[in-house]
């Protein structure tokens, strides 16, 4: 059966003298392999459209129960081109289809997921962009689409809730579980691994965690403890993400 869909290129590897077996993450199918044959030949009619981080659009050849498939077509939707001009946009783009690759499971078809991953590098490739606000974006939005998502509303042990008590100065985001608990509660049990957030900072967080990608960029957040929130969320999606431990993307920074 021929079928086609739109994809992300997460991974691509040598196959015999001229082909490559390509992971893509596609909106139609989730995450799958490819056959590409001839794709490392000089003639090869994929030209660049099988590289990582590009997005294309594929046609291929569905078996059932076969976890290669044969690609037939592929063309360049959003190439790669606009990372490689900066090295730090390619190797965040580079981090963040290797989290995809590693969080996600063969052919689990999930839409949000791919316009999760394609408005990020989409955004992440624009010029001069807020890289770290997109990629708190990004992270708050996987922590949702794998049902782990930040508990912001209230403190989890007194349940004090921020809505109705607007003068809670600070909070502390406990890294286990990701939930918020008050200053009081915290005095407490001090001994909880966590992160302080001031009020702004927690406004700022929550608005975040209701935007996407290109929505974000639209904002600008000059807060400065945003490069620290970003390693506190990614240590929080490790933690509970199955496969995102080691991340060799990360080891460049």
């Amino acid at each position: 059966m021929i079928v086609k869909s739109d994809a992300i290129i997460l991974r691509s590897i040598k196959f015999r003298d001229t082909s490559k077996i390509i992971t893509c993450y596609s909106k139609e199918f989730g995450q799958i392999k490819l056959l590409a044959k001839g794709a490392r030949s000089q003639k090869s009619k994929f030209g660049a459209s099988l590289e990582p981080i590009t997005e294309s659009h594929i046609v291929f050849y569905k078996k059932e129960g076969k976890d290669l498939n044969l690609l037939s077509k592929c063309e360049i939707i959003n190439s790669i081109n606009p990372f490689l001009k900066n090295y730090e946009i390619l190797v965040e783009a580079l981090s963040i289809i290797e989290i995809f690759y590693r969080s996600h499971h063969h052919e689990e078809k999930n839409v949000k997921a791919y316009f999760l991953i394609s408005e990020t590098l989409k955004a992440i490739s624009q010029s001069n962009p807020n890289i770290t606000q997109i990629i708190i974006c990004f992270y708050l939005n996987l922590s949702k689409l794998f049902g782990v998502s930040l508990t912001l509303d209230h403190c989890h042990e007194c349940k004090l809730d921020y809505k109705i008590e607007k003068n809670i100065t600070t909070n502390y985001l406990i890294k286990s579980n990701g939930t918020l608990i008050c200053e009081n509660c915290y005095n407490l049990k001090s001994t909880l691994s966590s992160f302080k957030i001031g009020k702004n900072l927690l406004q700022e967080l929550i608005l975040i965690s209701n935007l996407n990608p290109q929505e974000v960029i639209k904002i600008n957040f000059p807060n400065l403890e945003f490069n620290e929130l970003r390693n506190v969320l990614f240590e929080y999606i490790t933690l509970h993400i199955e496969g995102i431990k080691n991340i060799q993307s990360q080891k460049i920074f």
